[in-house]
């Protein structure tokens, strides 16, 4: 299956027409709309409008969800901006996701066109001049339209229109990294229950991510690497077939409680009864094993299954979780 359909400039323009049709006022019910779980999206609440919207987007094309997306583009957008420029922008990036049936579908000629007014930014926005640039081809033209929008930013933040935050970029130093194959490969692992295969694959991921692979071990400075939203994406797998007993966040909970390595340990499994530091290899991850391990067992390969070239910082890394999840 294809993954990631659209281009940087189809993400900002989706980002931009979502502002303006003032539908992320109501969060919740927009990602119930178009077919998602809204308490499992970590960047809904605390974030501005132009935040929400460009990292719901984002996230959608990360993982590759085109349902969602053409939902999106074709029965909440479409709707609204059927008439005028953008209605062929509109067109050109449903094409991309193969859904022009629903966009034909749900803006008749006859409907009115709707262009609520777009709130201005908030204050404390960086000083700068920023420009997006919006491409659309009209359907059965070879005329290319072309729309700039120029936002300018004075000191005080104030422009006529909401900035868009450019979304995070996946390190440079991994340029191979293909987060949503490795997403399937993980959720396959998962739902089959192969435990060990799904905690190899996400230390795998994790040192792609973090661009950690020659090292095979990561440095306090590479966890900020791994953006939120890939840790949630990994968190929020482990959880739903774990029916939330796995996972980032019970693995954070546990070290706020705990506060050091050794009592955590302990807690999630990783020491054996004489509270001796268990080697991977020794952990049991079969099937009927894990039935009965503690909370926060998993993943655990990230953890204790590498090298001691840079020993794994857990006050570090679990900070950065929280302030993710």
């Amino acid at each position: 299956m294809s993954l990631n359909y659209l281009d940087l400039s189809d993400v900002e323009t989706l980002a931009n027409l979502l502002l303006r049709s003032q539908q992320s006022r109501g969060r919740e019910a927009l990602c119930i709309k178009i077919g998602l779980d809204p308490y499992r999206l970590w960047f809904i609440k605390d974030s501005s409008d132009s935040d929400f919207v460009l990292q719901l987007i984002k996230h959608l094309d990360d993982i590759g969800d085109k349902e969602a997306l053409c939902k999106l583009c074709c029965e909440e957008l479409s709707p609204i901006f059927h008439k005028g420029i953008y209605a062929p922008i509109l067109s050109n990036i449903a094409a991309k996701l193969n859904c022009n049936h629903e966009i034909r579908q749900n803006y008749p000629n006859n409907q009115p066109v709707e262009q609520p007014p777009v709130p201005l930014p908030t204050s404390g926005s960086k000083s700068r001049n920023k420009l997006l640039a919006i491409g659309g081809a009209a359907l059965g033209s070879a005329l290319t339209l072309v729309i700039a929008v120029t936002r300018l930013v004075d000191k005080n933040g104030q422009g006529s229109l909401p900035p868009i935050v450019p979304p995070t970029e996946q390190p440079t130093t991994s340029p191979t990294i293909n987060p949503n194959r490795d997403f399937s490969e993980l959720e396959k692992a998962l739902k089959n229950k192969d435990w060990k295969v799904a905690d190899q694959q996400t230390k795998v991921l994790m040192l792609k991510l973090t661009g950690s692979e020659d090292q095979q071990s990561f440095r306090a400075e590479d966890f900020q690497k791994l953006s939120c939203p890939n840790l949630s994406q990994i968190n929020s797998l482990w959880e739903k077939f774990s029916t939330g007993n796995f996972g980032f966040r019970s693995q954070q909970e546990l070290w706020e409680k705990t506060g050091n390595y050794n009592p955590y340990a302990k807690q999630v499994g990783w020491m054996d009864k004489d509270n001796n530091h268990k080697n991977y290899d020794t952990l049991d991850l079969t099937q009927s094993a894990i039935q009965s391990a503690p909370r926060g067992h998993l993943p655990a390969a990230y953890n204790i299954d590498l090298g001691d070239k840079y020993p794994f910082d857990n006050k570090i890394w679990f900070k950065h979780v929280k302030q993710c999840l």
